[in-house]
């Protein structure tokens, strides 16, 4: 692009009124533009992106758990996530801020996860596989 709006291509110029630009995405990004402004967006997602979104989609889940529980959103929890291997390994690095997030004393991850008593219990079944959530009063 030229100075003043117009655009040079292979040896010829042309003025603003002969010519018209626009955007196209490549395949994994999306394209938006308003006015003289136009952004780009990556849309790519990576396994870090992928587990982060699941971490967030568990602890609505376990939100919403709490709240059929009938416990207090300042109520601590005991929580345990068992299901899909691949699904219970996303979430390990998560694990604090999940814990955090639902105000859990303790937060089980795979294996044997049994609370014996829980107040509320969930199937969860996601495109890349089943969690069964559970939690109770701490």
């Amino acid at each position: 692009l030229l100075e003043g709006g117009g655009a040079e291509a292979g040896g010829v110029s042309l003025a603003p009124d002969e010519f018209e630009l626009t955007a196209r995405a490549r395949p994994g990004h999306e394209v938006a533009e308003a006015g003289d402004l136009l952004v780009a967006l990556d849309t790519h997602l990576t396994p870090e992106l992928q587990a982060e979104g699941l971490a967030r989609e568990v602890a609505h889940r376990l939100q919403g758990l709490r709240k059929t529980a009938g416990l207090e959103v300042s109520d601590r929890v005991d929580a345990s996530i068992d299901g899909a291997p691949t699904l219970v390994a996303q979430l390990i690095p998560h694990r604090d801020w999940l814990a955090a997030e639902i105000l859990a004393v303790t937060l089980e991850l795979g294996g044997d996860t049994d609370l014996g008593r829980s107040a509320a219990v969930e199937e969860a079944a996601l495109p890349e596989g089943g969690l069964r959530l559970s939690l109770r009063r701490a």
